[in-house]
C-alpha cells in the first residue's frame, strides 16, 4: 500500500474520531439539557397537580398530566396517595440524537420523578378578623356564621361561633379594613389574639359585602368552582379560649362567603368551608384543618 492509501486510511480514522467526539460533545449536551427540562416538568407537574388535592384527586391527575404535556414530556405517570395529600410524577421524554446516529445511535431517553405533599397550614398572611371556635367543619355544606346570640337559623344549615377579632387593634375601622383586605400580618398557630368589643354588626355587613362585589370573574365563583384569587373565599382563624378576652389561634379554615344578611342579634355570615391551598408556612405534624401549603418534597 502505497502512501497515498496509508493517508487516506489514517484521514479515515481521524474523521472516524472526531465525528465520534463531535457526536460525544454534542449528543451530551442535548441529553443533558432535556433532562433538566423533564426534571423541571415534572417538579411543575406535581405542584400544580397537588393544589387540586385533597378535594378532587381525579382533578389533580388531569392537571399533573397537562403541565408535563405543555414542557412536551409524552410518557407520564401521576399517582395520589390513599389519603389524598401526595402526589408522585414520573415523567419520560425521548430524545432524538443528532450526530450520535453515525454511531448507530438514534435517540436516548430522559428521565424524571417529582413528589409534591400538601401540607397543613401553620402561618398566613391575609386573614380576616373572624376567628371561628375550635370545632369539626363539615366541607361542601351550607353554614350560618354567627357572633351574636341570636337563634340558631332554620332550614339546611350549620352553625358555628364566630368571634371578633381586633388584629390590628382595637375599633371598628380597624375591623372592617380588616375585614375587606385581610390582615398584613402573617398569623401563626399558637399566637394569642385580642377580642373585639362591641356589636359591629353594621360593619360586618360593610366588609363582607365589599368582598363579595370584588368578585368579578366569569362565571362568577361559587363554593364549587371559585378562582383562588377570588375575595370572596376568606381565611379565618380557628380558636379556642385563653384568658380575658383573648384566644389562641389553633388551625385556619378557608370559607366561602355566599352572602351576609340580618343586623345585631340576627346578623350572620352564610357560605360554606371548603378545601384550599395557599402560600404560606407548614407543617406535616399540624392539625389538619382544610387549609395547605403546596411542598416538593421529592
Amino acid at each position: 500500500m502505497g502512501e497515498r492509501g496509508s493517508a487516506q486510511i489514517f484521514f479515515a480514522l481521524c474523521l472516524t474520531v472526531l465525528l465520534g467526539s463531535v457526536a460525544l460533545v454534542t449528543d451530551t449536551g442535548l441529553v443533558l439539557f432535556n433532562k433538566a427540562v423533564v426534571a423541571n416538568a415534572a417538579d411543575a407537574a406535581a405542584l400544580a397537580g397537588v393544589q387540586a388535592l385533597p378535594a378532587d384527586r381525579d382533578k389533580a391527575i388531569v392537571i399533573a398530566g397537562d403541565y408535563a404535556a405543555r414542557n412536551n414530556v409524552e410518557n407520564v405517570q401521576v399517582i395520589v396517595s390513599e389519603d389524598k395529600r401526595r402526589i408522585e410524577v414520573h415523567a419520560e421524554h425521548t430524545i432524538n440524537l443528532l450526530f450520535a446516529r453515525v454511531l448507530g445511535l438514534n435517540t436516548s431517553t430522559a428521565q424524571a420523578h417529582a413528589a409534591a405533599r400538601a401540607e397543613p397550614l401553620t402561618g398566613v398572611r391575609g386573614v380576616v378578623p373572624l376567628g371561628l371556635t375550635e370545632q369539626n367543619l363539615i366541607f361542601g355544606e351550607n353554614y350560618y356564621l354567627k357572633y351574636a346570640a341570636g337563634d340558631d337559623p332554620e332550614g339546611e344549615y350549620h352553625s358555628g361561633f364566630l368571634g371578633i377579632l381586633a388584629l390590628q387593634g382595637p375599633g371598628a375601622k380597624l375591623y372592617v379594613e380588616d375585614l375587606k383586605y385581610g390582615f398584613e400580618e402573617i398569623t401563626q398557630i399558637g399566637n394569642i389574639l385580642n377580642i373585639q368589643t362591641g356589636n359591629i354588626s353594621g360593619n360586618t355587613y360593610e366588609g363582607v359585602n365589599y368582598r363579595i362585589g370584588r368578585c368579578t370573574h366569569s362565571p362568577a365563583c361559587t363554593p364549587e368552582s371559585y378562582a383562588p384569587d377570588c375575595a370572596r373565599l376568606v381565611t379565618i382563624p380557628i380558636i379556642r379560649p385563653y384568658a380575658d378576652k383573648q384566644v389562641q389561634v389553633v388551625g385556619f379554615a378557608a370559607f366561602f362567603v355566599e352572602a351576609v344578611t340580618g343586623m345585631g342579634n340576627d346578623n350572620n355570615i352564610i357560605g360554606k368551608f371548603v378545601y384550599s391551598t395557599v402560600p404560606g408556612e407548614s407543617s406535616p405534624d399540624a392539625p389538619d384543618t382544610g387549609m395547605y401549603v403546596p411542598r416538593l418534597i421529592e
